[in-house]
């Protein structure tokens, strides 16, 4: 049996220093607004459970379309092929920054299917393919964004105040790297903004925003969706739900840019920088394991509530010197509560490497 869908998206990441000497950091269109840094892209593609198929590390100012092609090659023909084939060849689901009329070309030539948001192209709807209008209800979209505005505002205000703290964020380069962080924790709604920083003596001073243009972001929740697809056998309904799975690579990425911590990037030489992203996709790899079994057990946690609960259950090292000068190490763990035991129990972790150790030196 094989592949039924191609979840594909990129991201990028910011770097620290100025890295001259590498190829791959350079400075574009930072998803997380941090033109001040030079960035690195890298696209990610997913199956239908959320498992990463293939990966592919570009230049921080390569155009998003133009990596199509890369990826696929990588998926159907470079050796070893990265795709499972099965008798209906997969869909490939991607947003309206790769869905250029060429990449659409280019996808239909390989014989696969594909899943977008129209770009605005031309009326009519060309032969072979389905157009299809989503619109959300429009009390839920008004909430939907006054929710988001809310909350981006309230961060703000909260950075803003931390300005006059004692111990607030006030150096000047580090106000810019956590509005870039909010800006990406709510990127629905941030690129509405325009945001300023007031700089006295490399200290943040004074922050301040607006909206730039009301009308173009009630526009922007306006909830109507145009898809087109290869696609002439599922509903509407099933349309829908299938391009939004591509929340699942966007939660990808935040997982990677977060718990994983894949930025920012520290190494300057090139082939440590791909080795500080092949070790972080490993881990992703990891994470994804964990949670799919946690899923078959149904605990469906998010990842972060579930490293909340269980960053209680620790280990303690104390350390005592004895009448003869030695040094002695004792290990002790904490009692496990009834939900770190549930998590142990289902990943078959046993406790016995928690008993307690005794070190003499």
């Amino acid at each position: 049996m094989g592949e039924k869908l191609i979840l594909y998206d990129l991201t990028n990441t910011y770097f620290e220093g100025s890295l001259r000497g590498s190829n791959l950091a350079r400075h574009g269109n930072s998803k997380e607004r941090r033109y001040d840094r030079p960035l690195i892209s890298v696209a990610l593609v997913l199956d239908e459970d959320g498992f990463p198929k293939t990966s592919r590390i570009f230049p921080g100012n390569v155009g998003e379309p133009s990596t199509l092609s890369k990826i696929l090659n990588d998926l159907l023909l470079n050796p070893p092929r990265q795709l499972k084939l099965g008798k209906q060849m997969p869909t490939v689901v991607i947003d309206a920054g790769i869905a250029t009329e060429e990449n659409l070309a280019l996808i239909r030539d390989k014989g696969l299917n594909y899943i977008c948001v129209d770009r605005g192209r031309v009326k009519g709807v060309p032969e072979g393919e389905v157009e299809v209008i989503c619109q959300r209800d429009g009390v839920i979209v008004k909430a939907v964004r006054e929710r988001f505005k809310g909350r981006f505002e309230e961060e703000l205000s909260k950075l803003q105040a931390s300005l006059g703290k004692k111990g607030g964020v006030k150096r000047y380069e580090k106000v810019i790297e956590r509005i870039g962080r909010l800006k990406e924790r709510y990127s629905r709604v941030a690129h509405f903004y325009e945001i300023s920083v007031k700089e006295e003596n490399g200290r943040a001073v004074e922050i301040s925003w607006k909206i730039k243009d009301p009308e173009q972001m009630e526009a922007g929740f306006s909830g109507v969706y145009c898809l087109r697809t290869s696609r002439k056998d599922l509903s509407d309904k099933d349309l829908w739900s299938i391009y939004n799975m591509l929340s699942m690579v966007e939660a990808s990425f935040r997982s990677l840019k977060s718990e994983l911590s894949i930025r920012p990037i520290y190494h300057r030489i090139d082939k440590r920088i791909k080795g500080h992203i092949f070790t972080t996709l490993l881990a992703y790899h990891l994470l994804c394991v964990i949670q799919k079994t946690l899923h078959r057990q149904g605990i469906h946690h998010l990842w972060d509530t579930i490293r909340k609960f269980m960053r209680s259950h620790v280990r303690i090292t104390t350390t005592m010197t004895s009448k003869n000068n030695k040094t002695i190490y004792l290990r002790i763990a904490s009692q496990p509560e009834e939900f770190h035991m549930q998590i142990y129990n289902v990943l078959e972790i046993s406790l016995r490497s928690l008993q307690r150790t005794k070190k003499i030196r």
